[in-house]
């Protein structure tokens, strides 16, 4: 009888199901409370940093007095009346929030812990007549024609006036982008430029492999008409119908080498390449010249308008916009930052004032289709390449001390990635702006524009 006893493993198993499904609940608990908590965080950022915005707006400095609008901004955004406490300060002209609530846990309560501290802060200068400058990197690509381009012109056009009535020196450039940006023929001829090839017509003997078709396949109708999605820089555009067929495959002679002389002519349209790495991170020219990109007038949209203070010219440089191309979000980022870079290539930031606060806008409407080839051309396929390079470049953006607003505009589901990268690359949650609308868009780029007049978020 004790050997059975000792032999019968029955209650073991149950005792260790019971250890196992506890460690497995206790997990479960803590990925859905940490993700609500995660969340709430996030959404807790925005209003501190609206709060923090709206205070040094408004230019007072008494600590009673802008814990009064701290206070009314954060409930006037807090629509699920979270319990939220909102210490403010003023240091040094610097006025600085931080906001705590209490999140109750679900599943982790069953093990004692039933709350969760959530806690953010922020701060910013409080307002001054402070410079501006502001590259406005706007997506131009084929998937903006129609109703988004016009959407976007009338959006821009509205944040230059506001700009132009800012009781403030405002400086701004427009940088448009697709897969390529262009920085206008007229600079042909500048140290920073090559365009060694332009007019040039060369002959070169080339070899590739090529297979022969022995005997072509067969096709069959089914009878069935398909329809099929057109896609235009990531984005469907309409769809297409055809007969559907059935077809056998070709069959191919060995393989074999072909040659012959190709004759190309370069003609170049304004647009540029990249550098390879790391000078392609890099905003100067540093004895470095950015390559042409020749031929490709289709890819080649409206030309970049260097930092001016003149918001007609820029104004004049919206209207003329038009859709064209794919997107490779770093290209209209980097030549963002060389607008406001008092280096070579353009150098107007050179005579900004003092403590000019600069930003950059970017806007885009879609999946980064694009990526970065070994020639420099941005004519490879490979969409999560581009994303991985556009976060490197808004790392070194934001480190070099320059803003960073995003605005991602009617958004695809299948532009997930992209939407990521824009909330990746703002400077702070609160500057990061996702707009449905025509509505939504100029409401974005408004709010943006009041964000930069005369205040910012230092941290």
């Amino acid at each position: 009888m004790m050997k059975r006893y000792l032999m019968n493993t029955s209650g073991n198993v149950a005792m260790m199901f019971s250890v196992t499904a506890l460690v497995m609940l206790m997990g479960i608990g803590l990925a859905i409370d940490y993700s609500g908590a995660a969340s709430r965080n996030s959404e807790l950022q925005r209003y501190v940093d609206a709060a923090v915005l709206a205070a040094g707006k408004s230019r007072l400095k008494d600590e009673g007095e802008l814990s009064e609008i701290v206070d009314a901004t954060i409930a006037a955004h807090n629509l699920e009346n979270w319990d939220i406490t909102a210490v403010t300060k003023v240091k040094n002209d610097q006025v600085s929030v931080v906001a705590n609530l209490k999140y109750d846990t679900s599943l982790m309560g069953i093990f004692g812990k039933k709350v969760l501290d959530i806690s953010v802060d922020s701060g910013s200068p409080i307002a001054t007549k402070t410079p501006i400058n502001l590259a406005l990197v706007l997506d131009t690509t084929g998937s903006m024609a129609g109703s988004n381009m016009a959407d976007l012109i009338a959006a821009s056009e509205d944040l230059a006036d506001q700009l132009d009535e800012m009781k403030t020196e405002v400086r701004a450039s427009l940088v448009p982008f697709g897969e390529y940006v262009n920085v206008g023929p007229g600079n042909k001829g500048e140290p920073w430029l090559d365009t060694s090839k332009d007019g040039l017509t060369e002959t070169t003997y080339e070899c590739w492999k090529t297979r022969d078709i022995d005997q072509r396949g067969v096709c069959t109708p089914t009878g069935r008409e398909i329809s099929a999605p057109i896609y235009s820089d990531g984005v469907q555009t309409g769809t297409r119908t055809y007969d559907e067929q059935t077809c056998t495959d070709n069959t191919y002679m060995p393989e074999r080498d072909e040659c012959r002389d190709i004759t190309r002519t370069y003609t170049w349209h304004g647009c540029v390449n990249s550098r390879p790495d790391p000078y392609n991170m890099e905003p100067e020219y540093n004895s470095r010249q950015i390559p042409a990109h020749y031929n490709d007038p289709d890819k080649c949209g409206a030309e970049i308008i260097p930092l001016t203070n003149n918001m007609g010219d820029i104004k004049t440089g919206i209207q003329n916009l038009e859709a064209r191309g794919e997107t490779y979000l770093p290209a209209g980022l980097m030549w963002g930052w060389r607008t406001l870079d008092e280096s070579q290539p353009f150098t107007q930031a050179s005579s900004s004032k003092k403590g000019a606060v600069n930003a950059i806008l970017l806007m885009t409407d879609g999946a980064n289709t694009r990526n970065l080839m070994s020639n420099g051309t941005h004519s490879g396929s490979n969409g999560a390449t581009g994303l991985a390079k556009t976060k490197g470049v808004c790392d070194k953006i934001k480190a070099a001390g320059i803003q960073i607003f995003t605005v991602g505009y009617r958004l695809p589901g299948s532009a997930d990635d992209t939407s990521e990268v824009l909330d990746y690359c703002a400077s702070s949650p609160g500057q990061s702006f996702n707009a449905d609308n025509a509505a939504e868009l100029t409401a974005s780029f408004e709010s943006i524009g009041s964000m930069l007049d005369s205040v910012r978020i230092s941290y």
